[in-house]
């Protein structure tokens, strides 16, 4: 995208579940940006001139209350992949963008997001693919993850029984 304004960025889903967790196969991007409501159509004519394009019609939707945009790339290639990319709007998706932690890949820097915020949007998300990843996040973390913030935010954000509920199956004698 824009050589000429870095846009904090951090990616998530798939991606970075197989950096805190065992790696597995993933066909999309997500990750969160911190890209505001002005910035939109700048982004957007960036997005189609590096070959992305998007849904014209309705550019954000919302998911679970998270405002989202989707980038498809190629624009005229028969195989694609899909970008979605969260909106941080909310004071939680905000802080989970300031917790990005940067890893490198065969010489490449990526910012992905922290375990913990992984976690908290996969038990947000619900299905059954990301409470498999937490559970894997869970055991290949155990002891590096900040159980305090993962607890705070999972209250605040109303997942704290699915947290607690996927903590006692993995750990029943440390509950």
């Amino acid at each position: 995208m824009s050589k000429s304004k870095k846009i904090p960025l951090m990616f998530m889903g798939g991606l970075a579940t197989s950096v805190w967790a065992e790696p597995r196969a993933t066909y999309d991007v997500d990750g969160v940006i911190a890209l505001e409501e002005t910035n939109l159509e700048q982004f957007f004519n960036e997005a189609v001139k590096e070959g992305f394009d998007f849904d014209r019609n309705q550019p954000v939707k919302i998911i679970q209350g998270f405002p989202f945009i989707t980038l498809i790339y190629p624009a005229k290639k028969r195989h694609k992949v899909c970008v979605d990319l969260f909106l941080a709007r909310s004071g939680y998706a905000k802080e989970a963008l300031s917790r990005l932690e940067e890893i490198t890949f065969k010489g490449l820097k990526i910012s992905v997001i922290a375990p913990e915020d992984l976690i908290l949007y996969k038990l947000i998300s619900g299905r059954s693919r990301d409470i498999d990843d937490v559970r894997e996040i869970l055991l290949t973390q155990k002891g590096r993850l900040k159980m305090k913030y993962l607890k705070k935010w999972a209250e605040r954000l109303g997942v704290i029984t699915q947290l607690e509920d996927e903590i006692s199956s993995l750990f029943p004698d440390e509950r």
